[in-house]
């Protein structure tokens, strides 16, 4: 793969990541999102806020973000640090696909 065609595919990537991440809680399916339980034991109101957090999040850089997809957040809120990460599976979900069907998974950073 030549290198604007690397570049092309990474700028595809971030940009479904980022457009998939602004519509949770309910991403369109294929795409799905799982809170684990350090995240589901928050308040109704700390949920909505934690998401509002994700979903705005625009700090990326090379620290957090090597690859450049947008697949990984991190949150402070409330002294806690979260986390969202994104992983690609294929169309059944059992396996790794490359660009596939995203799970977007939020946890508290201690559950990681």
């Amino acid at each position: 793969m030549r290198k604007n065609e690397k570049e092309w595919k990474k700028m595809r990537i971030s940009e479904t990541n980022d457009m998939i991440r602004a519509s949770l809680p309910f991403p369109k399916k294929p795409h799905r999102m799982v809170m684990t339980q350090g995240v589901r034991t928050l308040s109704a109101h700390g949920k909505r806020e934690l998401i509002r957090r994700i979903q705005e999040f625009k700090d990326f850089n090379i620290a957090n973000d090597p690859y450049e997809e947008h697949d990984t957040i991190f949150v402070d809120m409330s002294e806690k640090k979260y986390i969202c990460k994104i992983d690609y599976y294929d169309d059944d979900f059992e396996g790794f696909q490359e660009d596939g069907n995203r799970v977007f998974t939020i946890m508290n950073a201690s559950e990681y």
